[in-house]
């Protein structure tokens, strides 16, 4: 589900500029869905080693991005999927804008990464139309622009149909990666042995991109470590739920 709320404009060109971000999402979502046979992602991931694809801007603005995180984190962030025999992005090359290859046995999974990706494509769709503020929320992974400050719930970990903070955003982007969500899709996901029980944490970032891959970081690093890397993105984190043991935010 994606939401979007914007003002600024008369009625027909905000109905205008509103169509235009909700085709952005859909361009990456067409773009990198692994569910979709013939996405570029898809395409990609069945090419024979070392053969040329050609994919969009917004696959290599992706593809670029997630192997430069997946550099700066040592392993704590792997956009690949597990029973590839390679579990290393760099192997896949990008060989020019709009032109990648596998050089390496590895299947790409920009799940991480893309729906921050595609918020912030649709936030730039609005700004480009001249929007005064808007608002776009896709499944969680959301960004606000404009001069007012706009409150995002969090839902409790251990309640997730209840609200356990508030984070007031202004002009930031916020993800969030909890253990209700991998209940939800009957799925484990990968997290360093101090998370224990229900917990959530969510990222607030400048770019919605970021704040998406930077809740899987803080998941798999100890906290100092994934404190140092937030800094470097002026990223910073909430911590909901049962942390070693104990209640824990942060």
């Amino acid at each position: 589900m994606v939401e979007i709320h914007a003002e600024g404009l008369e009625p027909e060109a905000l109905n205008e500029a509103m169509n235009r971000a909700f085709a952005a999402i859909e361009q990456v979502h067409c773009s990198m869905s692994r569910q979709l046979p013939e996405s570029e992602l898809s395409r990609l991931n069945r090419a024979p080693l070392t053969q040329a694809i050609e994919v969009s801007r917004h696959f290599t603005n992706v593809l670029t991005e997630a192997r430069e995180l997946a550099s700066l984190f040592s392993g704590a962030f792997q956009p690949c999927l597990s029973n590839a025999r390679s579990q290393n992005i760099q192997d896949i090359e990008v060989m020019a804008p709009g032109l990648v290859r596998r050089q390496g046995d590895v299947k790409v999974d920009l799940d991480g990464i893309a729906k921050g990706y595609a918020v912030d494509c649709a936030v730039e769709e609005l700004q480009a139309s001249g929007v005064s503020a808007a608002m776009v929320n896709a499944g969680g992974d959301m960004r606000c622009i404009g001069s007012d400050t706009f409150p995002a719930l969090i839902r409790d970990p251990a309640h997730p149909h209840s609200s356990g903070a508030v984070v007031q955003l202004h002009n930031e982007a916020l993800a969030t990666s909890a253990s209700y969500e991998a209940s939800e899709a009957g799925q484990a996901l990968p997290v360093a042995a101090h998370w224990k029980g229900c917990w959530s944490v969510s990222v607030v970032a400048p770019r919605a991109i970021h704040a998406d891959a930077l809740t899987k970081v803080v998941l798999m690093l100890p906290s100092t470590e994934a404190e140092n890397l937030l800094s470097r993105y002026h990223a910073h984190c909430l911590r909901l739920g049962d942390l070693s043991g104990g209640s824990h935010a942060a």
